[in-house]
C-alpha cells in the first residue's frame, strides 16, 4: 500500500499557513501616535472635540459617522476626600469640570447632506488614553477620549459617578472657542 505524502502533508500545511497568519493579523496593531499634549488644567474656554469618521447603523442603514463633542467649562471643581492636594499637583485646584453636549454627525452617502442626532448631555472631567494610560485634563490628536461623568450641584464640588464615556474612535481635531 502506497502512502499519498501529497495528501497528508498539503492540508497541513495550509492550516499552518492561514493559522500563522491570523496570527501575524492579530498582532499588527495600529500604533496611535499622540500630536502635541496641551494642558487644559487652566482652561476657561469653550472646547469642541471632533473624533475621526467611523461606520454608524442608523434607522436600519449604514452611514459615516463622527462625534462632536461641545465642552462648556463650568465652576464646578472635581473633590475627593481620597485625593489630598498634597497627593498630586494636578489636583491642587481640583480638576475642572466640564457640561458636555455630545452630537452625532450622520453623513449621507452622496456627500450633499448631513444629519445630527443630539445625545443627552452631561457633566465630566476630560481625560486623554495615551498609549494605554488614562491622563487627566490633557487633549492631544490621534488620541481617544475618555469623560467621567460627575454628580454636581449644591456647592462648587462635584463627585465621580464612577460611569465612563469612551470616544469610539480617536481625536482629529479640537478648538479653543472664547
Amino acid at each position: 500500500m502506497k502512502v499519498k505524502w501529497k495528501k497528508l502533508i498539503l492540508p497541513w500545511i495550509s492550516g499552518a499557513v492561514v493559522g500563522a497568519a491570523a496570527v501575524l493579523a492579530r498582532r499588527r496593531v495600529k500604533k496611535i501616535t499622540p500630536g502635541d499634549v496641551h494642558d487644559i488644567r487652566r482652561n476657561k474656554k469653550r472646547i469642541i472635540i471632533i473624533t475621526e469618521e467611523q461606520k454608524n447603523l442608523y434607522l436600519g442603514s449604514f452611514y459615516l459617522s463622527q462625534m462632536i463633542y461641545n465642552c462648556e467649562p463650568t465652576g464646578f471643581k472635581l473633590w475627593s476626600f481620597l485625593r489630598s492636594p498634597v497627593d498630586n499637583d494636578s489636583k491642587e485646584s481640583g480638576q475642572r469640570i466640564y457640561h458636555i453636549n455630545p452630537v452625532i454627525e450622520f453623513k449621507s452617502r452622496d456627500g450633499e447632506g448631513a444629519r445630527f442626532l443630539k445625545e443627552a448631555s452631561f457633566y465630566a472631567t476630560i481625560h486623554s488614553k495615551i498609549y494605554k494610560k488614562i491622563i487627566p485634563e490633557k487633549l492631544s490628536l490621534n488620541t481617544f477620549i475618555e469623560f467621567h461623568k460627575c454628580h454636581v450641584g449644591g456647592s462648587m464640588n462635584g463627585i465621580e459617578s464612577g460611569e465612563k464615556v469612551s470616544s469610539r474612535s480617536p481625536v482629529i481635531y479640537y478648538e479653543f472657542l472664547d
